[in-house]
């Protein structure tokens, strides 16, 4: 389908180009070339809107050209204080089946050291996945980062934070 625009758009360019050419040897005094300039102009934006809509591939009626958006959100329950081996219970609510990532840090110096790390995969819907705290000997705040993993082409995965929370180690 896509093919078919780009030849049109390319035959039509080229009647353009010699219309263009009649208006120009006639100084633009012919009605009847700048009526044809005129609708093969329209043609030529037609063809162009064509080809665009016809490069994306969507479900349905919906077209997108866009990479699927990650999950919503998600959200952590238990966190205020806890101790090592509580239980947080992190819930996301997505419309994607993937993995997910879960990191604890402390914190305000989030980033320097992590605590611990965990990976799990969700279905689409709501989905809940427990993550025991085993801070070692470490008390003070904390702080959670969920993260959706996209995958790419080569093998690598990328992380994009959807939720976080703070929380003390007593």
């Amino acid at each position: 389908m896509k093919a078919k625009y780009l030849i049109i758009y390319i035959v039509v360019g080229a009647a353009f180009l010699g219309v263009s050419l009649w208006v120009i040897l006639s100084k633009g005094k012919n009605a009847k070339a700048i009526r044809y300039k005129y609708k093969l102009g329209g043609i030529m934006l037609t063809a162009w809107s064509m080809l665009t809509f016809a490069s994306c591939e969507g479900p349905g009626p919906f077209v997108t050209c866009y990479d699927p958006v990650a999950p919503e959100y998600a959200y952590i329950e238990g966190t205020d204080k806890v101790k090592n081996g509580d239980v947080l219970i992190v819930t996301v609510v997505t419309e994607l089946t993937g993995k997910y990532r879960c990191r604890i840090f402390p914190y305000p110096e989030a980033e320097t050291q992590e605590f611990q790390v965990q990976d799990f995969e969700c279905q689409s819907g709501q989905t809940e996945c427990p993550i025991t705290i085993a801070a070692g000997d470490y008390k003070g705040e904390a702080i959670v980062y969920v993260y959706y993993l996209n995958a790419a082409e080569d093998g690598t995965e990328t992380e994009n934070i959807i939720g976080t929370a703070l929380f003390t180690i007593i």
